[in-house]
């Protein structure tokens, strides 16, 4: 869990323009406990849905790290509050040369 926490506090600070993150280890564990997920660093990345806003519990979505990479792409290319991952998510990552759909994203 706390490599999980820890890489989303780096992409908050770092890609999302986000200092901090406002998500515990436990809030980030019920999480996945509700995607019916197995937690693993390695497979998995913990981003807000809406960048423009801090990581919550209530703003925090589960991806691959691929989806992770293309998705902070795309919100830096955005610069919207707009961008929020949401069922779209999938056309998002479609449309950004990913041709295949990613089961990886959860809303």
């Amino acid at each position: 869990m706390w490599r999980i926490w820890h890489f989303a506090w780096l992409d908050s600070g770092c890609l999302v323009g986000k200092r901090g993150v406002n998500i515990t280890q436990s809030e980030i564990r019920d999480l996945f406990r509700g995607a019916d997920i197995e937690p693993d660093a390695e497979e998995h990345r913990v981003v807000p849905k809406n960048p423009c806003t801090p990581l919550t519990a209530e703003n925090a979505t589960i991806v691959s790290p691929d989806s992770r990479k293309t998705l902070v792409a795309m919100w830096k290319i955005a610069k919207s509050c707009d961008c929020e991952v949401s069922a779209t998510a999938v056309e998002w990552l479609s449309h950004a040369g990913h041709g295949q759909q990613d089961s990886s994203v959860v809303s």
